[in-house]
C-alpha cells in the first residue's frame, strides 16, 4: 500500500448550529428512508450536521414540537365548541392537553431520538462510496477538551460537503485513510462521540488534501568493482519521515528517526553479489524500495604473474616450455602471447604450461595475461627468447615440417623399431604388426585388425598441451565398422575415473566417418562426411589451436568447430593402429605418421601429404657399421648431434 503522510490538523468545534423552521425539522423528522433520496442529501451539508448534532437537541425539539401542537390542537377544539358556559372547563382542558403533550414528547424523546440516529447511521452506509484505490492520505488532529470523549470519527469524500465512507478512528487522534484514488482531491471532517458511543459532536472543520504516490529511492556510487568495494547510497524521499532503515544485504544494517534519510557508506569486504534496500516509515505508513542484486563485489586479480622458460635460446626450429607462476587472486581466463604473431589462450582456474616451436631465427618478447572477476594482470618479458638461425649442413630441410614436430615414423626401415624421424629419438615398438613395401611412400606398417600396434612410451613432448597437428597416410584393407584407431595418446584409468585420450586420430567411429578428437575438460570432436572407401591410400590430419579444431582429408577441410582450452596430459603411451582403452584396431597400412605441437595451416599439410618423411627428414647415420647394426637417428638436415 502506497500511502502519503499529510499531517492534517482539524480543531474540533465544542458548539452547535441549529436554526429550522418547525415545519422543516418535522418532515426531516419523520420522513421515511425510502422519501429521501441519496443524491439530494449528497447537494448539500444538513446531512451531516444533523448526524453530528447532540441527541439531547432532538429530544427537546420532540417535547416542543409535540407541547406546541397540543396547544394548537387545543386553540382549534375550543373554537369548534360552544362557548356558553364552558369557558372555565375549556381552559382546564386546554391546560391538561398542553402537559398530556409534553409529557409523551418526555416519553418518546429517547426512543426517536436513537431512531433518528439510527436512521443515519444507516443512510451513511447506504451512501454510494468513492472508487477504491492503492493510496492513502494521513491525517491528525487536536483531542477535544470536551468530557466524556469516547473516541473520534473520520468522514470523508470527494466532494465538499459530501462525505460518503466514514472510519471509527477510535480514541486517536491520527488515522490512516487508505484505498484512495491517485490524483484525487479528498475532504475531510472529524467528529466525536461520548462514551457509550451513542452521541457524536459536531464535525470539525473541513480539511482537504489530493492523494498522491509517495516516492522512496535510492542510487549508488558504484554497483560493481573489487573487494573490498566502498559504496555510497543516496536516498530520494519526497515525504515527511519519523523514520528509516538501510539494509546492505550482508547481514548489516544502519537504522536512525529523523525527519531526512541520511546518505549511507558501506564496505563491502567479501566477493559476492548483495541486495539493498531502504525503508521509510512516517505517520500512519511505511514504504520500502528493494533493488535485488544491486552490488556486485568481485574478487581481486592476482597480486603477481610470473614464468620462466627453459631453453630461452638456441637454433631454430626451437622448442621452448614456459612454466607459469600465479600468486593471490582468481582467475577465469588466460593467454600466452609468444612474441611470433601466435597466442595460446583458454579457461579456467589455472594456467598450464605452455610450449611453443619458434621456427624462425630473432629476438620474441612473450607475454601472460590472466584474467578474473576483478581484471587482468599481464607480465610481460621484454626480449625472453632468442633464436639462432640453423647451421648449414648436407641435405634439405622443409620448415613446414621439421617447425613442432615431435614425432614422426615413415616405417622404412624393412622391419627393424620403428623409427622416430623427428629427431627427438622416440623410437616406436611393434607389437603384431609388421612392414609391408607397399606404403603410400616407400614401406608402410601393416596392421591385423585384432590385436596389433605399435606402442611409443610416454614422453615429454608427446604431452601436447596448447596445439597440435595429427597426419597420416591410411590404406583400410576392408570396410571398416567401429572404431579404427590411427594415432592416439591414451590417458589410463583410475581408481575413480575410467581410461580414455586426450587426442585421437581415427579412420572411422560408430558412424562410419573418419574423425579426430581432443580432451579439454570433455572430449571435443570434429568428423568427416563419409566414410573412407577401401583398397585405396587417404590422407587424414587434424588440427588444434586452442581457438579451433579441423579436420582434413586428402588436404580438404571437411570440419572445423570452436574449442578452448589446453589439451588434457597424460602418462599413457602414444599407440598407433590401435590402442588398450577400447581397442578400435586398424585392419590395413599405415604410413608417414607425423605430430605436431602445433596447428599447421592447409598448405603445410598438403606439402606433407605430398613430401615422404625420408626427404623431410632424413636419418642420419651418427655411428656404427651399416653391415652390421647400424645407429640412426633422424636429424635436420645440417644440424649435428655427438654422444
Amino acid at each position: 500500500m502506497n500511502t502519503l503522510n499529510m499531517k492534517l490538523k482539524i480543531t474540533l468545534s465544542g458548539g452547535t448550529r441549529l436554526t429550522f423552521s418547525l415545519v422543516l425539522a418535522t418532515g426531516l423528522l419523520f420522513a421515511s428512508g425510502q422519501a429521501i433520496a441519496a443524491d439530494a442529501l449528497e447537494k448539500t451539508k444538513i446531512f451531516l450536521w444533523l448526524s453530528a448534532i447532540p441527541s439531547w437537541m432532538p429530544s427537546v425539539f420532540l417535547i416542543a414540537t409535540l407541547t406546541g401542537l397540543s396547544w394548537l390542537g387545543f386553540v382549534l377544539i375550543r373554537r369548534w365548541l360552544p362557548a356558553a358556559g364552558q369557558g372555565k372547563r375549556n381552559n382546564r382542558m386546554g391546560y391538561y392537553a398542553v402537559v398530556a403533550g409534553a409529557l409523551v414528547g418526555i416519553l418518546l424523546a429517547p426512543l426517536v431520538t436513537n431512531l433518528w440516529k439510527s436512521y443515519l447511521s444507516e443512510f451513511i452506509n447506504f451512501l454510494p462510496p468513492s472508487a477504491a484505490g492503492n493510496v492513502a492520505v494521513a491525517l491528525s488532529w487536536t483531542p477535544s477538551t470536551t468530557a466524556n470523549v469516547g473516541g473520534y470519527k473520520v468522514y470523508y469524500g470527494t466532494s465538499s460537503g459530501v462525505y460518503t465512507a466514514s472510519v471509527d478512528a477510535g480514541n486517536n487522534t491520527s488515522y490512516q485513510v487508505s484505498g484512495l484514488q491517485q490524483a484525487t482531491p479528498y475532504y475531510f471532517a472529524v467528529t466525536t462521540y461520548d462514551l457509550t458511543q451513542t452521541v457524536e459532536g459536531s464535525p470539525s472543520a473541513e480539511i482537504t488534501a489530493t492523494a498522491t504516490t509517495p516516492v522512496v529511492d535510492f542510487t549508488a556510487s558504484q554497483t560493481n568493482g573489487n573487494a573490498p568495494m566502498a559504496v555510497s547510497f543516496t536516498p530520494t524521499v519526497n515525504n515527511t519521515i519519523t523514520s528509516w532503515q538501510w539494509n546492505f544485504g550482508d547481514g548489516t544494517t544502519n537504522a536512525g528517526t529523523s525527519s531526512t534519510v541520511p546518505n549511507a557508506i558501506k564496505s563491502y569486504g567479501s566477493p559476492g553479489t548483495y541486495t539493498v534496500s531502504l525503508t521509510v516509515n512516517g505517520a500512519g505508513w511505511s514504504m520500502t524500495q528493494t533493488y535485488a542484486n544491486l552490488i556486485a563485489a568481485f574478487p581481486p586479480p592476482p597480486s603477481a604473474v610470473a614464468f620462466t622458460a627453459s631453453p630461452t635460446s638456441g637454433n631454430a626450429p626451437l622448442v621452448t616450455e614456459f612454466i607459469p607462476t600465479i600468486t593471490g587472486g582468481t582467475i577465469t581466463s588466460w593467454q600466452w602471447n609468444f612474441g611470433d604473431g601466435n597466442i595460446s589462450s583458454g579457461t579456467g582456474s589455472s594456467v598450464p604450461s605452455a610450449i611453443w616451436s619458434y621456427a624462425n631465427a630473432g629476438s620474441y618478447t612473450v607475454s601472460l595475461t590472466v584474467t578474473g572477476p576483478g581484471g587482468s594482470i599481464t607480465q610481460t618479458n621484454p626480449n625472453f627468447i632468442t633464436v639462432s638461425a640453423s647451421s648449414s649442413g648436407s641435405g634439405t630441410t622443409s620448415s613446414s615440417t621439421i617447425n613442432g614436430l615431435v614425432a614422426a615414423y615413415s616405417f622404412d626401415n624393412n622391419g627393424g623399431t620403428p623409427l622416430d624421424y623427428s629427431g627427438n629419438g622416440y623410437y616406436g615398438s611393434a607389437l603384431n604388426a609388421v612392414t609391408v613395401p607397399q606404403g603410400r611412400f616407400g614401406s608402410a606398417m601393416s596392421f591385423n585388425g585384432t590385436n596389433a600396434w605399435v606402442s611409443v612410451g610416454s614422453k615429454a613432448l608427446l604431452a601436447l598441451s596448447t596445439g597440435m597437428t595429427l597426419e597420416a597416410w591410411v590404406y583400410p584393407t576392408a570396410a571398416m565398422s567401429g572404431l579404427d584407431t590411427v594415432v592416439m595418446k591414451e590417458q589410463l584409468a583410475t581408481a575413480t575415473t575410467p581410461g580414455t585420450a586426450t587426442y585421437l586420430l581415427a579412420a572411422n567411429n560408430s558412424a562410419n566417418q573418419p574423425m579426430s578428437a581432443v580432451w579439454n575438460g570433455s572430449e571435443a570432436t570434429v568428423n568427416g562426411n563419409t566414410q573412407i572407401p577401401p583398397n585405396q591410400w587417404t590422407h587424414l590430419a587434424s588440427t588444434y589451436d586452442g581457438q579451433y579444431q579441423s579436420l582434413y582429408v586428402n588436404g580438404v577441410l571437411v570440419e572445423t568447430l570452436p574449442q578452448t582450452g589446453p589439451i588434457a596430459t597424460s602418462t599413457g603411451s602414444l599407440r598407433i593402429g590401435g590402442n588398450s582403452i577400447w581397442g578400435g584396431y586398424f585392419q590395413g597400412y599405415i604410413d608417414e605418421v607425423r605430430i605436431y605441437n602445433r596447428a599447421l595451416s592447409n598448405a603445410q599439410i598438403i606439402s606433407d601429404s605430398t613430401t615422404a618423411l625420408s626427404v623431410s627428414n632424413p636419418p642420419q647415420l651418427i655411428v656404427g657399421d651399416p653391415s652390421v647394426e647400424p645407429t640412426v637417428a633422424s636429424l635436420p638436415a645440417g644440424v649435428a648431434q655427438a654422444f
